[in-house]
């Protein structure tokens, strides 16, 4: 006789096998972060992870290489586990805190001087469009997740005028959000 476990306790032990044991951390609602994030190179850089979850995207991030991570998420109950998974890594710095306003995330770039900022705050987004320019520039690459057509028009328009070459990287299937990647333009 045959033992079957159902699959989907399967698909949560084998989830939980992996987290304690090879200390992975799995992504958001399963996402497929290659498909979502994975439109620059993390390798030395130090990433501002804006909406970082309980840490899945920072994970993320390290493996590709970069070198430290600024993990800011604000509901209590993710932020709360985003501390947990990270307490005994010097790498990640964890941040409770909501985005609500441009200054938030002005004080972040000047205090740790991010190479890439990763925007996923599930539609304040828009405070990204009262950033001083300057500040904006600080920031050499930005990821930002939007979710809406509206929005997703104003922020290219700010972008590109700030001097930021703006690539369209991902539409959700059901095109409910867009993942763009803005760089800096380069001086000849």
């Amino acid at each position: 006789m045959t033992f079957m476990l159902p699959l989907r306790i399967w698909r949560k032990t084998s989830r939980v096998l992996k987290e304690k044991l090879l200390g992975e951390i799995p992504t958001w609602h399963g996402e497929d972060f290659d498909k979502h994030w994975n439109y620059t190179s993390f390798v030395g850089k130090t990433v501002l992870d804006l909406g970082a979850d309980y840490g899945s995207t920072a994970h993320y991030f390290l493996k590709k290489g970069a070198t430290r991570i600024i993990a800011v998420e604000g509901d209590p109950e993710l932020a709360s586990k985003l501390e947990q998974n990270y307490q005994n890594n010097s790498r990640v710095k964890c941040i409770k805190m909501w985005i609500q306003r441009s200054d938030h995330i002005v004080n972040f770039i000047r205090a740790f001087k991010p190479d890439l900022a990763k925007v996923d705050i599930e539609g304040s987004e828009s405070v990204l469009l009262n950033i001083n320019p300057e500040v904006l520039k600080m920031v050499k690459e930005w990821l930002i997740e939007i979710h809406s057509d509206e929005l997703y028009g104003e922020i290219l328009d700010f972008l590109n005028r700030q001097g930021f070459n703006v690539s369209l990287c991902y539409t959700a299937p059901d095109k409910s959000m867009k993942v763009i990647l803005a760089h800096q333009r380069r001086i000849r």
